[in-house]
């Protein structure tokens, strides 16, 4: 029981460790609702940042593609992080949700995806691991790439995620730049095996 609890305190530890990173690297946006005695915290992506122009960086700004707007399936069960995405995506990709591991194998068996952005923990269901592995196995999605987004960092999930043919590994929380070098990394490495 004793050894539960310090694995529990353990994992909280490092999401408020990778939290208190985040808010030092990305302004925050704090929220009171007056009528509520809530409390919400909103990283700003940097697109909004007009004020902070001082954060220069050289990543780019959109997907390389020429011709199209790449298809793209955001598997997550955390609407603000589908929100969030959707922002950091919307002048690149046409981006399609899905909250459950098993409504996007259903999405990926009516559409085909040039790229699958795939959470790991999804709640109840299966997770993202076993999702990813199951598209994997149908047919047009061999080679589709998938990226592993997580905020868990425990020991060997990394490895799990590759192990069942997923392309890359993206830590919760993440910024705009690290999503899109990721999606024109795997993208890229993709079309040159082609």
């Amino acid at each position: 029981m004793i050894a539960m609890i310090r694995q529990t305190a353990r994992g909280f530890q490092r999401l408020l460790q990778l939290t208190i990173t985040k808010m030092l690297i990305q302004p925050i946006v704090f929220n009171k609702k007056a009528s509520e005695n809530e409390v919400t915290y909103t990283w700003v992506p940097d697109d909004a940042e007009s004020s902070m122009s001082h954060r220069k960086t050289t990543a780019p700004s959109r997907i390389n593609s020429e011709v199209y707007a790449p298809r793209a399936l955001h598997v997550e069960d955390n609407a603000e992080i589908r929100s969030i995405v959707n922002y950091f995506l919307r002048k690149s990709c046409d981006v399609e949700f899905a909250e459950k591991g098993e409504s996007a194998i259903e999405l990926v068996k009516n559409s085909q995806f040039d790229i699958i952005i795939m959470d790991i923990n999804l709640g109840d269901g299966i997770d993202g691991i076993e999702t990813a592995r199951q598209i994997r196995a149908l047919d047009g999605y061999e080679n589709v790439p998938i990226i592993a987004i997580t905020a868990n960092l425990s020991s060997g999930i990394r490895d799990n995620c590759l192990n069942v043919g997923m392309d890359a590994f993206l830590p919760k929380p993440f910024r705009r730049e690290d999503l899109v070098n990721t999606i024109n990394y795997v993208m890229d490495r993709r079309n040159e095996l082609s």
